[in-house]
């Protein structure tokens, strides 16, 4: 440490000595009651007492003769505190070194006590301000206590009284003006990763122990509690309710540039400073709030998660993969409905598939990454509601994905016909990005290091399905949207379509352009309305096509049913096809599938029943203005469900009123194919 008004420590302790010398000789007679007041009267605040020191590292002599007193705030009772207490007035706090143990027998908490600190130093030890001793070893100066014979000469004590109350503050407030003072933080809990813990190293090296606290609020409120392995409370078992936490605030700066930017630590002085009596955070009722609701809380910078306040859904995200951060989920409210992703204080066991409860109170809404979370929350909030649930992917192209990337953000999507380059030598590679491209543009894909699949080589040719987690990743200025997929299960690559025996193969070549579809044993018309599906023809292909676009008809409601379809000789059936969707504003169409339509008469008719498929195939996402470059392909479709004769429908529905209100998107179907084994 750098030295200030110099003064040996030999020179130091025989002036001392020799005023100890004086006052045994007297102290039969001048020494007052230990309950009354010492006769000393201070002259200094312990606030202007720590103004006087200049800097880390240094030790600054104190030449005049300054009084301070104060209450006893800490002491070496518990073992906590060793060779040191800690004074406190209305203005600070200051530690003062004395070279004693016992010192709780003489300097109780409670106790107003004064100091004559002339001949003391004022010392900066890695940032915390310390009345102390300056010694000197093989010529370093280091703080040491006042020696145990002279303590008396320079400490005076007075009444005991009643002890100080804690000032109540929050970890944000704590600075170095509270150092050495007794404070208290409420809704305070020792957090998860250390609830198993005692409070020390109960070893034979009683080596001191940093247990981590944080109030409801989340882990901006975190601050650690150090305690020493001589302590008597050291082998207990940290509290585990909610409560108040009070403590002597103290800090640690490694260097002069962190004296102003310290650690913040706390010393308990045994575990009655621990009342966690409370429910923890996360306990209590709570009522639902969506998702959407919570991410609408957020305008441009954290705010803390909403008081008794829980969100569900289902998990998206996969742990097995390993291609997101451990401690981190993925949860969708619903298909179609938004996500969030939700981190948690220590790694988690949840599955895709999940579907859970979160307590998200305490939490703090941010961003990492420029990514919406809630985060750090326990463990304990969340509850397992069942397992074995699903999202249905919402089908898009790129183009569509980074347009509404920010209201998609942490849902799962799919992606159809697209291509994969990059990554690594031809594998999605460790850290790094590959590029996905369909029709419509292109989207990065980003792969973690550690992924199961980050050596694996992705598939060269066509991708006919590709899902994945929307997302983004900011870096100051620059964003870049992303989509990552869980495992390779997510990657569907090859051409549509199987092997084996093909129940159904019609790819409209048959057809004339132009002209309603009239296949032999299939069915062509209007539930409601007069509109048909036609057949069409684009660079050399057929294909069959519907739209409400131009029938001036108000509402449209179209069937196309294929001949039928023998499944008897057959398992283990997979139905593949086709499809595109141009200019499109809302018209749909639905993938049906029945067992009692006879081929004859209307499949809307009473009694018929059909079960819609649409979720099992992957549709097109179709473009507003002008068609898609490629056609979907849907994946396979089981059929394995079903047995007997089954009828396949592709149901049309829009409208073309005359105003407002038009559903005219144009569907083209091709290819269709059932094939069993």
């Amino acid at each position: 440490m750098k030295n200030k008004n110099i003064v040996w420590y030999g020179s130091f302790f025989v002036t001392i000595l020799a005023a100890s010398i004086i006052t045994s000789c007297n102290k039969k007679f001048d020494e007052p009651p230990l309950d009354t007041n010492p006769g000393v009267t201070a002259n200094t605040t312990i606030k202007q007492l720590r103004a006087l020191s200049t800097g880390y590292g240094v030790f600054n002599l104190i030449t005049t003769d300054i009084i301070i007193t104060g209450t006893v705030v800490g002491n070496d009772k518990s073992g906590n505190i060793y060779k040191e207490i800690y004074l406190q007035d209305s203005t600070a706090g200051i530690a003062v070194q004395l070279d004693a143990t016992g010192l709780y027998n003489s300097y109780p908490i409670g106790r107003e006590i004064f100091i004559l600190c002339k001949g003391l130093y004022i010392a900066n030890e890695s940032g915390m301000l310390k009345l102390c001793v300056r010694a000197v070893s093989n010529g370093s100066a280091s703080v040491s206590g006042i020696p145990s014979g002279i303590i008396d000469n320079y400490v005076k004590r007075g009444k005991i009284n009643a002890p100080l109350a804690p000032k109540v503050v929050t970890v944000s407030q704590l600075n170095n003006d509270f150092q050495s003072m007794l404070i208290q933080l409420d809704n305070y809990e020792v957090t998860n990763s250390f609830l198993n813990n005692t409070y020390a190293d109960t070893s034979a090296n009683k080596g001191t122990q940093n247990i981590d606290v944080q109030s409801c609020s989340g882990i901006s409120s975190k601050i650690i509690i150090r305690t020493s392995g001589y302590s008597n409370f050291a082998g207990i078992k940290v509290a585990k309710g909610n409560g108040a936490v009070i403590a002597l605030y103290t800090v640690f700066a490694s260097n002069a540039s962190f004296n102003n930017n310290p650690t913040k630590q706390l010393i308990i002085r045994d575990t009655s400073d621990m009342k966690l009596y409370g429910a923890r955070c996360g306990a209590g009722s709570t009522t639902l709030i969506n998702i959407a609701d919570v991410r609408a809380l957020y305008t441009s910078s954290s705010v803390p998660a909403p008081a008794s306040k829980k969100i569900t859904g289902i998990v998206i995200s996969d742990r097995i993969g390993l291609n997101g951060q451990a401690q981190n989920l993925t949860l969708q409210q619903g298909n179609g409905l938004p996500g969030i992703i939700v981190r948690f204080d220590a790694t988690h066991n949840f599955n895709v598939g999940d579907s859970v409860d979160i307590n998200i109170s305490g939490g703090t809404i941010d961003k990492f990454n420029g990514v919406l979370q809630v985060a750090t929350l326990s463990l304990t909030t969340v509850t397992r509601i069942s397992t074995g649930k699903s999202i249905t992917p919402r089908t898009t192209t790129t183009a569509m994905l980074n347009t509404n990337l920010i209201t998609w953000e942490s849902t799962l999507v799919r992606l159809n016909n697209v291509t994969i380059t990059g990554g690594t030598a031809g594998t999605w590679g460790s850290n790094g990005s590959t590029i996905i491209t369909d029709a419509t543009g292109t989207i990065t894909h980003f792969t973690r290091t550690g992924a199961t699949f980050q050596s694996t080589a992705y598939p060269t040719g066509l991708v006919t399905s590709f899902t994945g987690i929307a997302s983004k990743f900011v870096s100051g200025s620059s964003t870049t949207n992303q989509i990552g997929i869980r495992n390779l299960t997510d990657v569907v690559a090859g051409s549509v379509g199987g092997t084996g025996t093909i129940l159904l193969n019609e790819d409209f070549e048959s057809t004339t352009a132009n002209t309603d579809i009239a296949l032999s044993g299939w069915f062509n018309g209007g539930e409601v309305g007069t509109v048909k599906y036609k057949a069409a023809s684009f660079g050399g292909a057929k294909y069959a096509q519907i739209s409400a676009f131009a029938t001036s008809q108000a509402t449209v409601a179209t069937w196309l049913v294929t001949k039928a379809i023998n499944l008897n000789a057959t398992t283990n059936e997979v139905l593949t096809f086709e499809s595109k969707a141009g200019f499109n504003n809302g018209a749909t169409l639905k993938l049906l599938v029945s067992t009692n339509y006879t081929g004859t008469g209307n499949p809307w008719a009473t009694g018929v029943t059909w079960t819609d498929i649409s979720s099992s195939a992957n549709l097109s996402p179709g473009l507003p203005s002008g068609y898609p470059t490629n056609f979907t392909a849907s994946g396979n479709v089981s059929l394995n469900a079903y047995t007997g004769t089954i009828y396949i429908a592709f149901k049309y529905e829009g409208a073309d009123p005359t105003g407002a209100g038009d559903k005219t998107t144009t569907w083209q179907i091709d290819n269709l194919k059932v094939v069993g084994n």
